[in-house]
């Protein structure tokens, strides 16, 4: 497939498209404007934005009646929501910034003045060294929706619809994001120079010649990710208004089309519905010859040229379909005849052409890709039909010149060729168009090294051939994997771990002269490379079935050959472990005669200038209809453990084939299981040594021999011989030396004769037997020798020594020998073997060490639990020991019974005693039964050995409560029994002084009192802990009892008051004197003057700090307070007056004011006179005279 070129390098040419809209202003010009001049509205701009401004909400539409010039320096910022309307070929300039920032749900709106024009906006367009963003914006209808020059501003989730261009950038650094681009001829398009983000993008619904999701050309690098490319259909051709006229060519469509730029990526972009549109069909002429029809337009997901270093990986691309060519035009003349048919558009995946560094094709998924199928041929009135153009062809990838190309992991599916096109086969046919060829992978010139591996393709299909009266169309050609190089290096093609399945051929054309012949079928196809090929499964091959022939009585079409694996002109080949499976040939068409084709397993072929060299290793040929092997001439041919039939092979007269296969020589011990390490292994063949080693294990593998060679023919044979010789120190082998047929692939087992005697041995016994009949086993072993046939035992004993024979036994034996001894002693053993070679092991002599001894004791030992107290606590130790004489005891089974039966104590013990824990208080009984070396078991005795009362119970005691407060020190501290027990033997008495901890006061003692002396304001806690008969203490951790020692009176005093009281009630306040804290109550007394002491009616005894005391003006009062605490100690009474106060309610007045007078000197005393004495501060506070003069104020003695 061909896709023409866009245009020189440099700017992007629209010509055609320019010319479209050229006629549009055409007829805008011509027709009457709607427009009135007027003034400039508010809302309405044109010409140079100077400063900043903003276009807001203000407006209900900012309208641009001219082209808008943002100027350098100067920003114009669009709010959310805004919506910009422009007329006809109306553009906003940026030279300054623009900012036209929507938001998610308030997009930015612009689009014409008024939806009912034809012509175009003509868009936003950022000029050299601008700067801003559009983002989440709507613009519609417009030439050119964002139009970026030597400037990179954001582009990004913005919604363009019904434009030519989508986004364009030029000499631009920008990315375009999150964009959704609708009803364009090109979406995206960035040139000439910059480096380029497109991702995430949704274009959709492209239209035009061409039509493009993406179009990047000559920038320095691009990075195209993520986007999703829909429904791009490039417009059909037309046909001529000229009579006799070729209809135009269908436009060509391609999702994403990448030229001269040094470094690409191409990622997870999907893309669905590629369509080239259809060719017109040629103009009919009533004069001369009908015209031809105009070839559809090809379809591409993906199409690079020349881009240096190319990644395409993760792509999607789906419903690839090329143009129908468009059909010949009609002939109504004389002579003329009807038009050829135009040719279908090419349809691919991708097409890579010209990588110079690098390209790789990674994880790509492609289905439903179809070439479009050709037109028909003209019919005409007298003349002769035209022919049916030729059925385009379809690729999976397509790749040409890409250096180092790495296609892995892709899958293919679903390709279809274009069929040809029909004439007639009527008497005024012609010929029928070819099918159109299809491949999954066509690499074409390959540079470098090629590496196609883990690739699954499947469903590949040739096109139809067309029907034709003169020659009828041959089907298409199918194939799965092509490399082929163009030059004498002979670039490596590796191809391996791909899976292809499902390749068939076109079916050829029906014929009038004769059918079609099938479309041919390669699996794998290698040209003018060095061939790697490794894991491949290439299945289901069918050659196209031949076309009919439209006059029985002429020849059927031939059907196609189909052959799994081509190498031709491949210098070095090398096949591993590839799988050929179900490969058939197409079938003749109907008609006369029985054309041969074939059904090929792996073809080589060379010629005089390359000779190919080719070898099949461990090839797997399967269900082939024909060959398995076809050795074409030029060719040296090996097969290496790759079976084939010797009835469907062919080497032609300039070609050997070499069957090789693998020997693998195994030599063995004498038992023909264990290999024998260190043999040595000699392989002549055809009288020479092909191999001489030794083997570290034993087994000499992979030895590549000839089995024969076909010289020049199937029939001309030399059968090579060949003949091992195994060896190894001292040992003789059987069947050899021996010659060998290397027909397959397969080992040669070598096993050494066996001259060596076996060994046995008994196996340990017990030092003790306590039993006459017990068992011996016995181990035996003949090394790698034929193995063990019989085991002999001996025995002897009592110090005898000569060696009695017990028994022989075949071996093997489970249960070994059972040997019965004629009494208590000691008894050795000893055992041989024989071989089944007859080799024995020698019997014992009387100097011969036994294999195994034991000690036979069948008497049975005693012991006893020695005797425990009367009664014990728990836990207690228990000990035991053997009975008199009784030496051989290995082990005790200790048991106890309290009462419901005996239960083990200790099961098995080596020790002689031990601490038992009871679990109850009670009677406990003991008895041992003893084990001895032999395994003689003690008879357990009828009774007890020993027994004992264990008393678990803990005694309980008290001390008797104390009073809370001790005001005397000695005191007396009582104690006795709680209740329930009775069995008390002694007291320990403890005391805890102020919490200093428990201490020991009476350490022991029957009695139940005693006298404590404590100290004045300590606290004493008691409690008292018994023990009983059995020795159990008493567990306590708290008191029993507790008192203070309190032996000191308490201190208080009422709080002063002052010298006078000037109300009759005053409240009156006592409380403890400093170090005083246990008051419990208060004795409160006054009394008048020097007069005797009364209680206060309310505080004899009180619990109060405080009352209000009512008095008598003139009146002096003394008070006092009485403590007594809590102990009961009360306060020695004061002597005098804790405080005293006197109570004087009638306020003072003057008296007396001298001088007095109008004449009165100012210089000497004035005098004021008071009642009684003042309080000085208040009268010089309060004093005034007028007109204020100084003064110095002077106090009579009685004043206070």
């Amino acid at each position: 497939m061909v896709f023409p070129r866009l245009g020189p390098r440099g700017r992007p040419h629209v010509v055609a498209a320019l010319l479209a809209w050229a006629l549009l202003v055409a007829v805008f010009v011509s027709l009457p404007t709607a427009r009135a001049a007027g003034p400039i509205l508010p809302c309405d701009k044109t010409g140079h934005i100077t400063i900043d401004e903003r276009w807001d909400l203000s407006c209900p539409a900012w309208h641009m009646v001219g082209n808008v010039t943002v100027d350098p320096g100067v920003t114009l910022r669009i709010d959310p929501r805004v919506t910009v309307t422009a007329d006809s070929w109306i553009h906003l300039y940026i030279r300054g910034r623009l900012t036209a920032d929507g938001a998610a749900g308030q997009l930015i709106t612009f689009k014409p003045t008024t939806s009912a024009s034809t012509v175009p906006w003509g868009g936003v367009q950022f000029n050299a060294s601008s700067t801003g963003s559009v983002t989440f914006a709507s613009l519609t209808y417009a030439e050119r929706a964002i139009y970026a020059t030597q400037s990179s501003p954001t582009i990004s989730d913005n919604v363009i619809d019904s434009a030519f261009f989508g986004i364009l950038l030029e000499a631009s650094s920008s990315s375009a994001l999150r964009n959704r681009i609708n009803y364009t001829n090109i979406a995206i398009q960035a040139s000439t120079t910059g480096n380029v983000g497109l991702s995430s993008n949704i274009i959709t619904n492209l239209t035009g010649n061409p039509a493009l999701g993406i179009y990047v050309t000559n920038l320095q690098s691009a990075s195209i990710l993520s986007n999703t490319i829909q429904n791009v259909v490039a417009s059909n051709g037309r046909t001529p208004l000229t009579p006799g006229s070729r209809g135009t060519d269908g436009g060509y469509a391609v999702g994403i089309l990448v030229n001269g730029t040094p470094s690409a990526t191409i990622d997870g972009n999907m893309m669905t519905r590629l369509w080239g549109g259809q060719g017109g069909n040629g103009a009919a002429s009533s004069a001369g010859n009908g015209g031809r029809g105009g070839d559809g337009g090809s379809a591409g997901g993906v199409v690079t040229f020349g881009v240096g270093s190319l990644d395409v990986s993760s792509n999607s691309i789906a419903n690839v379909l090329g143009g129908h060519g468009g059909n010949g035009g009609t002939s109504s003349a004389g002579t003329g005849i009807g038009g050829n048919g135009g040719n279908g558009g090419g349809a691919a995946g991708v097409q890579s052409t010209s990588s110079a560094s690098s390209a790789q094709w990674t994880l790509n998924f492609f289905s439903g890709i179809t070439a479009g199928s050709a037109g028909d041929g003209g019919s005409a009135s007298i003349g002769n039909f035209g022919n049916g153009g030729m059925g385009a062809d379809a690729y999976g990838f397509l790749t040409g010149q890409s250096m180092n190309g790495d296609a892995n992991g892709n899958t293919v599916q679903t390709v279809r060729g274009g069929h040809g096109g029909n004439s007639t086969n009527g008497p005024r046919g012609t010929a029928g168009g070819n099918g159109g060829q299809v491949s999954a992978f066509w690499a074409l010139g390959v540079d470098g090294s090629a590496s196609i591996r883990n690739n699954w393709f499947t469903d590949l299909t040739g096109g139809t051939g067309g029907s034709g009266r003169t020659a009828a169309g041959a089907g298409g050609n199918a194939t799965g994997i092509v490399s082929v190089g163009d030059g004498n290096a002979f670039n490596v093609s590796t191809v391996k771990w791909n899976t292809l399945s499902q390749v068939a051929g076109g079916v050829g054309g029906i014929g009038t002269v004769g059918g079609g012949s099938g479309g041919i079928v390669s699996g794998l196809a290698a040209f003018h490379v060095d061939l790697i090929s490794d894991s491949n499964i290439l299945d289901t091959l069918i050659g196209g079935r031949g076309g009919n022939s439209f006059i029985p009585a002429n020849p059927a079409g031939r059907g196609g050959d189909s052959t799994a694996f081509i190498a031709a002109l491949v210098p070095a080949g090398n096949s591993y472990s590839d799988t050929l499976q179900t490969v058939t040939k197409g079938a003749a068409g109907t008609g006369t005669g029985s054309p041969k084709s074939y059904g090929v397993g792996a073809l080589a072929i060379g010629n005089t200038t390359t000779q190919t060299r080719l070898t099949l290793t461990n090839m797997t040929l399967t269900a082939i209809s024909d060959l398995d092997l076809s050795i074409g001439n030029y060719t040296e041919a090996t097969t290496v453990k790759t079976p084939f039939s010797t009835a469907k092979f062919a080497v032609q007269f300039a070609a050997n084939l070499t069957v090789r296969n693998f020997l693998a020589v195994a030599t063995f011990w004498p038992n023909n299981s264990t290999y024998l390490g260190g043999s040595h292994v000699h392989v002549d063949d055809d009288g020479l040594t092909a191999w001489d080693l030794t083997t570290s294990s034993g087994l000499a593998q992979w030895l590549l021999v000839t089995d024969r060679v076909y010289q020049q023919s199937t029939t001309k044979i030399h059968d090579n011989v060949t003949r091992v010789t195994v060896s190894y120190p001292g040992a003789s082998f059987w069947s050899n030396p021996r010659s060998v047929d290397m027909a397959t692939s397969h080992t040669e087992n070598f096993g050494m004769v066996d001259v060596t005697a076996p060994t046995s041995s008994a196996l340990p016994l017990p030092t003790y037997k306590n039993t006459l009949t017990f068992g011996i086993t016995y181990t035996y072993d003949d090394g790698n020798g034929t193995g063990v046939q019989s085991v002999t035992l001996w025995y002897r004993g009592g110090g005898l020594a000569t060696w009695t024979l017990y028994g022989t036994q075949v071996v093997p034996n489970a249960g070994g020998f059972s040997f019965t001894a004629s009494g208590d002693g000691t008894y050795e053993f000893y055992t041989t073997a024989t071989d089944k070679a007859g080799n024995s092991q020698a019997p014992p002599s009387a100097n011969s060490p036994n294999n195994t001894w034991t000690f036979v004791d069948t008497v049975r030992p005693g012991s006893h639990v020695n005797a425990l107290p009367t009664y014990e606590t728990t836990p207690f130790l228990v000990s035991w020991a053997p009975d008199p004489g009784v030496t051989d005891i290995v082990a005790y089974r200790i048991q106890y019974n309290s009462g419901s039966g005996w239960v083990d104590w200790l099961a098995d013990t080596h020790s002689t005693s031990g601490t038992f824990t009871a679990t109850s208080q009670g009677s406990y009984a003991f008895r041992s039964i003893a084990r001895d070396a032999a395994g003689n078991v003690e008879v357990a005795p009828a009774g007890n050995d020993t027994w004992t009362i264990v008393d678990t119970i803990l005694p309980r005691s008290k001390t008797l409560p104390l009073s809370v407060y001790e005001t005397s020190s000695p005191f007396q501290v009582t104690w006795q029994p709680a209740e329930g027990t009775v069995d008390i033997a002694s007291y320990r008495i403890e005391v805890n002084d102020n919490s200093a901890g428990w201490a020991i006061w009476i350490a022991s003692t029957t009695a139940t009192s005693g006298s404590y002396s404590g100290q004045d304001g300590h606290t004493y806690q008691f409690h008292s802990i018994a023990t009983d008969n059995a020795g159990n203490v008493e567990s306590k951790s708290t008191n029993d009892s507790w008192t203070i020692v309190d032996m000191s009176p308490p201190d208080s005093v009422v709080t002063a008051l002052p010298p006078f009281e000037n109300t009759v009630q005053f409240t009156v306040s006592w409380g403890p004197v400093g170090g005083t804290t246990d008051i419990a109550t208060y004795q409160v007394q006054v009394r008048e003057g020097a007069g005797a002491w009364v209680d206060l009616a309310c505080c004899s005894s009180t619990t109060s700090v405080s009352t209000s005391f009512v008095g008598q003006d003139g009146r002096s009062y003394g008070f006092r307070s009485i403590a007594r605490d809590r102990a009961g100690n009360i306060e020695i009474a004061p002597p005098g007056n804790d405080t005293a106060t006197t109570v004087d309610i009638r306020p003072p007045f003057v008296t007396d004011v001298a001088p007095l007078g109008a004449n009165t000197n100012l210089t000497p005393w004035v005098n004021v006179t008071f009642s009684e004495p003042m309080d000085r501060n208040s009268v010089v506070l309060a004093f005034s005279i007028t007109p204020e003069m100084n003064g110095a104020y002077q106090w009579s003695a009685d004043s206070t």
